[in-house]
């Protein structure tokens, strides 16, 4: 027999990303939706459940390192659904650190700034490899 989280990921990897990336954010609002009934006791319907799958954004970031410059620069790029252009920043942070800080900052800032741009439904995507919790 299999566990949900086998059959899940078994999915996933038949998937493309477009297809996998849709299923992922379905399974999301599925799960928000849990959330919404049992922690405030709101009930939503099928609609309201498909529909926030279909209006996340996602804000692609990435961090760049320059010791000539001695510091660290963060790109950020939000898009919809659909992968049409939203808005980006850029932002600098001196002086240099070490990787694993640069790249832990570069998901503090698009998370502040998403904060202050009142997004509430937004995926975060980093290719960081070194990020670690201290």
């Amino acid at each position: 027999m299999y566990t949900a989280a086998e059959i899940i990921f078994a999915l996933l990897q038949e998937l493309t990303k477009e297809k996998a990336e849709q299923f992922a954010m379905n399974l999301w609002s599925l799960w928000k939706s849990q959330n919404l009934r049992i922690w405030q006791n709101i009930s939503e319907k099928c609609q309201a459940i498909s529909a926030r799958a279909h209006h996340m954004l996602k804000c692609n970031i990435d961090a760049a390192f320059s010791e000539a410059l001695n510091r660290v620069g963060f790109g950020l790029c939000i898009r919809d659904a659909a992968g049409n252009f939203r808005k980006a920043k850029m932002m600098w942070s001196n002086p240099i650190c070490r990787p694993e800080i640069g790249e832990a900052l570069s998901l503090l800032y698009p998370i502040q700034w998403v904060h202050k741009l009142q997004l509430t439904t937004v995926d975060f995507e980093m290719d960081a490899n070194s990020c670690r919790l201290f």
